[in-house]
């Protein structure tokens, strides 16, 4: 998994800074499996803000999510860089099969393409030959989490315009409004067929049981006295997780 995220130019862990117990999950991931050091050296926390009003959008953290994640691809820009990973600060990091790392750093040199899944929860890749597997524009398709992916370079400025766009037109636009960072990244699919987009053919990274900041509380969330039972419930589903 070290030599993974050293490939890439620059790493990015999105954390709102309130969400202190979120970040230090994170943080405890790259720990456990020996990476703690490039939490000082590869891996930058990317400040995520938490708005007051959903503007478009349909909640006020898809608004923020969406508005994290192009803040990544804005910096990747600035900084011309020639790839950037992308972690939310949920990630659940798994262990990979013996040798697949390596095939998997052998393959995405030989490859042409725009943006890697590294971990996701859908779709599930089937009859795959090697380590990567190209989506198609189809729901089958569609993939459900941001929580460890990549952005080739050469796909930064075109993902920007498109979320600008998104952002400008109104919602459930045909072409994509104003909608969650999963959402800009399936939609554009649609309206570029040619976008070149992998999953690793075995998920890499899972997600944390946390509160989220993108859906509504769960009721026992706001129960005080609850809070720390729900918590405890939630580090044991992780752990049953890896």
């Amino acid at each position: 998994m070290r030599r993974l995220i050293e490939f890439f130019d620059r790493a990015y862990l999105i954390n709102l800074p309130d969400r202190v117990d979120r970040r230090k999950g994170a943080e405890q991931e790259f720990v456990r499996l020996g990476m703690g050091d490039l939490l000082h050296s590869h891996i930058e926390i990317s400040p995520g803000v938490r708005f007051e009003e959903p503007g478009e959008f349909y909640s006020v953290g898809a608004r923020g999510s969406f508005n994290a994640h192009r803040n990544v691809l804005k910096r990747a820009q600035k900084l011309n860089l020639e790839n950037v990973l992308v972690f939310e600060d949920d990630i659940l990091l798994k262990s990979a099969p013996a040798g697949f790392i390596e095939k998997l750093l052998q393959e995405i040199p030989e490859t042409n393409w725009d943006v890697i899944y590294f971990g996701y929860i859908k779709p599930i890749p089937e009859n795959v030959n090697g380590t990567l597997f190209r989506t198609t524009p189809a729901p089958i398709h569609d993939t459900i989490g941001g929580h460890f992916y990549s952005v080739n370079k050469s796909f930064i400025s075109t993902m920007i315009d498109y979320m600008n766009d998104c952002e400008s037109r109104p919602r459930g636009h045909a072409d994509g409004g104003p909608t969650s960072r999963d959402g800009a990244y399936n939609h554009i699919r649609y309206v570029n067929p040619n976008a070149r987009i992998f999953l690793t053919a075995q998920s890499l990274g899972g997600q944390r049981s946390s509160r989220s900041d993108i859906t509504d509380s769960f009721f026992l969330d706001r129960i005080k006295w609850l809070r720390s039972t729900v918590n405890a419930a939630r580090r044991l589903k992780t752990m049953l997780a890896r």
